[in-house]
């Protein structure tokens, strides 16, 4: 296996899937809460366990269905399908985030230490905040897994590295150091780590320039478009409230 898709192994399994290390406490109130969740679930049609699981980790509320799919965001079609390889498209991606930022890339980070985690480390100064703590005029460490290694450069997927000055929407996952500490001392983690407690990766970036945002694949949307889009599929997610949501009464209903 090349070093990169072995890289990209773990990615998924301990940084993405954090869930396998960092499960909360498994109290009556979690316990209940994630039951009333897969009946509703259940009720509103989805039936694969393994796709409930990862809407409920993700805090997707599957008793909005209909108004995420008018939004660009068919979790029913998801439930149906497994991305393989290649990024999500923007409006899925949204599912994934801790954070959503506007920013401004003010400074790179680079470490070509071949065991670290991430070869790139930028500052970002953060301009909007669409959900997630980051608060405007803030800077924060963002991290990418792409970058110097070595004499040479590793590009791990479809990820393209973010350049000093650059003016970009972030999708950000906080990094998860406690699960990677615990994986290292079960021997499943070869990598350093180089990161602080409130250091983001980078999920996916969109370029923001002349008045467009380069949403990958798809074609560029007028900026204002693409912040009305991503911002209402936020708000219907509402994935602050996720744990207060009472999923139970809405299964109850149907």
């Amino acid at each position: 296996m090349r070093p990169a898709l072995f890289f990209v192994g773990w990615l998924s399994l301990l940084l993405t899937g954090s869930s396998v290390w960092a499960q909360p406490a498994a109290d009556t109130a979690t316990t209940a809460h994630q039951r009333g969740f897969i009946a509703a679930a259940r009720a509103a049609g989805f039936s694969s366990m393994p796709r409930i699981n990862f809407f409920y980790e993700y805090r997707a509320d599957i008793t909005q269905v209909e108004q995420l799919r008018r939004a660009g965001l068919d979790l029913r079609a998801m439930e149906k399908t497994l991305q393989i390889d290649g990024p999500e498209p923007y409006q899925a991606g949204v599912l994934y985030t801790d954070a959503v930022v506007l920013g401004t890339v003010v400074s790179a980070q680079p470490d070509a230490r071949r065991e670290v985690c991430y070869h790139s480390g930028f500052r970002v100064r953060v301009e909007e905040t669409w959900q997630g703590p980051p608060r405007p005029a803030d800077t924060i460490m963002v991290r990418q897994a792409s970058g110097p290694m070595g004499e040479s450069r590793v590009i791990v997927g479809q990820e393209e590295l973010l350049q000093v000055g650059q003016r970009v929407i972030l999708y950000l996952h906080l990094i998860d150091g406690p699960a990677l500490r615990r994986a290292q001392a079960a021997g499943m983690w070869p990598y350093t780590t180089n990161f602080a407690p409130d250091d983001y990766r980078v999920l996916s970036a969109y370029p923001v320039a002349d008045g467009y945002a380069r949403m990958h694949y798809d074609s560029p949307l007028p900026y204002h478009e693409a912040r009305r889009q991503i911002q209402r599929l936020i708000a219907i997610l509402d994935k602050d409230h996720f744990y207060q949501k009472d999923f139970g009464a809405a299964a109850r209903r149907r």
